[in-house]
């Protein structure tokens, strides 16, 4: 009877659904035996019998792998023996990695005053399927601005409005999942984009005798959600000549104290209100009437 050896190497691979081990019968001349049936052990319990080809080799395919942790596991394979050959086992070690994942976001432009969602899928990289319950983290310009929990189909979303403080033009979005015990960290990088919001001014109509003062009025909004804009310096003009100018309150409301001239004659004059716009918002005017009774 010849003694014979078994070898097999330690390995490390990602969480899989499935994965193959190999294992070499070899006799003590060197000769490699066919078709030994050879036993394939993972922390001590058995996951299947394999028989060696031409070249010695036997090779496993364990179907069920996702039950196994991410760390090391045991592997044991066992040759029974026969009458030719002699019993044999060789032990290695498998190292199982965390999941590779996937995770994907996508670009979109924003205003101030809008509210839209930045959204991010997350998936793992072995097989595509979608990852629930995992929290992904969106930052812009590498500053977190909210988290999220994927849902059944994976996705992220979070509601996201921007602040005056953020400057217009393009910005990077981040979508990140830190990974977890069993799966692997992951991040995509899209594009934000920051554009001008639409303004609005609005004036009133008013009236008045010469040399009596009146207040002029005008309301600044943005057309996104129609919020008063505060501290924006806005101009008011008579027949197309400026009389003064005042900044908004925190409501968007200017008011301007005007006494109109004895010179000025009666009937009825164009009252102007302008917004020259700024990096945020876009400009905007307004015209009403000014009657001189």
């Amino acid at each position: 009877m010849l003694f014979r050896s078994i070898g097999t190497n330690n390995l490390s691979m990602p969480r899989a659904n499935s994965f193959n081990l190999t294992a070499n019968l070899t006799d003590k001349r060197g000769a490699k035996p066919a078709r030994k049936t050879l036993e394939f052990l993972i922390d001590g319990k058995s996951v299947g019998n394999a028989t060696t080809n031409l070249r010695g080799i036997a090779t496993l395919t364990v179907t069920d792998g996702q039950k196994y942790a991410p760390g090391p596991h045991t592997i044991r394979v066992n040759f029974a023996g026969d009458r030719l050959l002699k019993s044999s086992s060789q032990k290695a070690i498998l190292t199982i990695l965390k999941a590779d994942t996937s995770i994907a976001t996508k670009s979109l432009t924003i205003a101030p005053g809008e509210i839209k969602y930045l959204t991010a899928t997350l998936t793992q990289k072995s097989n595509g399927n979608v990852m629930t319950g995992k929290l992904v983290k969106f930052r812009v310009d590498k500053k977190v601005v909210g988290t999220a929990v994927t849902d059944g189909t994976g996705v992220a979303s979070y509601s996201y409005n921007i602040k005056e403080s953020q400057s217009v033009g393009k910005h990077t979005l981040t979508a990140q999942f830190e990974g977890d015990s069993e799966q692997g960290a992951s991040s995509a990088d899209a594009t934000l984009t920051v554009a001008q919001a639409k303004s609005q001014s609005v004036t009133v109509d008013v009236s008045g005798k010469q040399g009596e003062t009146v207040k002029l009025t005008a309301t600044l909004t943005r057309t996104t959600d129609q919020a008063g804009l505060r501290e924006r310096e806005i101009r008011f003009l008579v027949d197309g000549k400026e009389v003064g100018k005042v900044k908004s309150d925190k409501s968007g409301k200017a008011v301007l104290s005007y006494v109109i001239p004895s010179s000025m004659s009666k009937g009825k004059h164009t009252l102007k209100v302008m917004f020259d716009g700024d990096s945020f918002y876009t400009s905007s005017d307004n015209s009403k009437t000014l009657t001189v009774n």
